[in-house]
């Protein structure tokens, strides 16, 4: 690992940790004066939800960051309320990962934290339940699962050491989940060594970038939950097989390996594609160029326009965007993805033809000897500074750059790479004002263009939902 990488993971690390206690303070002075309010019923499930909200950004920026790379195993579709999710509890952040993805969810707590008050007001109001309430405890778990609330809960009690076996299963949550007749689901959790292990405190540095793997198994239905003891029994082997491996993490592909598989598929559709579609569009966007129907409005110049200087060396980065606009289509390895990607790149191409078609401009010309410029000269001989606004150079470059940010993520590239490309296409639309092709008004339309484009084109996909599972087969405990 580079000391570089090794530096930013040291770093992540330390300040996951502060974003989490700043997170921590915020959402508890936001919700410490609601308590004042009464009536918690009402507000808890908006108090969830923000919760739920705080910590899947937190979630987010853990893998965001390369810090962990986080597996769900069959929770890709909606999960159900109403249901007593039973884990095991190898680390500090289970709950509030399973937290971030389980709908409507609350959990028990130590009583301390229920007294504590830097998160006590924010856990009352989310109506989390105190563990040190005995019967009134299963009464009130109870209580919240029948009205449709998930619950949570870890009936080890506290968390499993690396070197030892799972610890003893409590009953609780089989007496929840029969007074409730709720059904109980099953979630293995698994981690890399050390990763907020109880044998490892948080603030000691783990070996990083680390893993965990979250797996949805085993529904036992309300009817077939049978008696306390014989679920407690029952659950207890399942998290124990098979045995907990907390050295081995999951397969993952090399990137380098991920890439050449991607430029395999269709490798001969894509450039000959590729290719045509820019063909067609210099054929039209030259005879726009040399032949406008209409008086070219000259674009006026702006402040941002007079702060940006000319900087020839800038067309390096100009010319990038035809290595970059390609590489995308490129590494696209699904046919519904290439479809997509070619009916919104011509859509975008299409409608600012028709901008340049029906209302031609032009950036002004500065007073620069372009002959003192061999590569600069050329560029205008061919190009000039017409079709100005908006323009499509940024819109590419903006589309693309939203584009390659989901395609990284989903290949879980890590920051380095991410933050290139981010440049790349910042630097792409800085260059066009930098050259004198375009001025600010040109890139400002552009950017709105491509943006438009890029967000529907390139939906988000769940967060870290790398596997599905087929539902697991039910079991009878009877």
């Amino acid at each position: 690992m580079s000391t570089i990488r090794a530096g930013w993971l040291r770093f992540a690390y330390y300040f996951s940790w502060v974003l989490f206690g700043l997170g921590g303070l915020a959402i508890n002075v936001a919700y410490a004066p609601l308590l004042l309010l009464g009536n918690r019923e009402k507000i808890g499930s908006h108090a969830r939800r923000g919760m739920r909200w705080m910590l899947d950004l937190w979630l987010r920026w853990m893998g965001f960051s390369g810090i962990v790379r986080v597996t769900w195993k069959g929770f890709d579709g909606p999960l159900p309320g109403g249901v007593v999710y039973v884990a095991n509890h190898p680390t500090l952040v289970d709950a509030p990962f399973l937290l971030a993805r389980l709908p409507d969810a609350v959990c028990i707590l130590k009583p301390s934290l229920m007294r504590n008050p830097l998160i006590g007001p924010a856990v009352l109001l989310c109506g989390y339940v105190s563990g040190d309430k005995g019967v009134d405890l299963i009464r009130d778990a109870a209580r919240r699962v029948a009205e449709g609330q998930s619950l949570l809960i870890f009936p080890e009690g506290t968390r499993t050491r690396s070197d030892s076996a799972l610890n003893p299963i409590r009953p609780g949550f089989a007496l929840i989940a029969q007074l409730a007749k709720a059904p109980v689901r099953i979630i293995r959790v698994r981690s890399s060594q050390h990763m907020a292990r109880k044998d490892w405190p948080w603030w000691r540095l783990p070996p990083v970038p680390g893993w965990f793997e979250f797996t949805l198994e085993e529904l036992i239905p309300a009817d077939r939950l049978g008696q306390p003891s014989a679920l407690t029994q029952q659950v207890g082997i399942w998290l124990s097989e098979p045995p907990a491996r907390h050295d081995i993490p999951p397969p993952e592909p090399a990137l380098s390996a991920l890439l050449a598989a991607r430029l395999r598929t269709f490798w001969l559709a894509k450039p000959l594609g590729v290719t045509l579609g820019m063909s067609a569009f210099f054929a039209v966007y030259f005879a726009i160029l040399k032949h406008p129907i209409f008086p070219v409005f000259i674009m006026p110049l702006t402040a941002l326009d007079q702060w940006v200087p000319f900087q020839p060396g800038a067309l390096f980065f100009y010319v990038s965007l035809w290595i970059y606009v390609p590489l995308l289509p490129s590494l696209l390895n699904k046919q519904k993805e290439l479809i997509r990607y070619t009916c919104a790149a011509s859509t975008m191409a299409i409608l600012g033809l028709a901008f340049f078609l029906l209302w031609p401009t032009q950036a002004p010309s500065p007073e620069i000897d372009w002959s003192r410029y061999p590569a600069m000269e050329f560029l205008k001989s061919v190009d000039g500074s017409s079709n100005a606004c908006p323009s499509l150079h940024v819109a590419f470059a903006v589309f693309n750059a939203i584009g390659f940010q989901k395609l990284l993520r989903e290949m879980g590239a890590g920051i380095p790479l991410r933050l290139l490309n981010i440049f790349w296409g910042a630097a792409i639309a800085y260059s066009t004002m930098a050259v004198r092709q375009h001025v600010a008004l040109d890139v400002l339309c552009g950017a709105l263009l491509g943006s438009l484009f890029g967000v529907f084109t390139f939906k988000q996909s769940p967060p870290s939902s790398t596997t599905t599972l087929q539902e697991p087969q039910l079991r009878s405990l009877t």
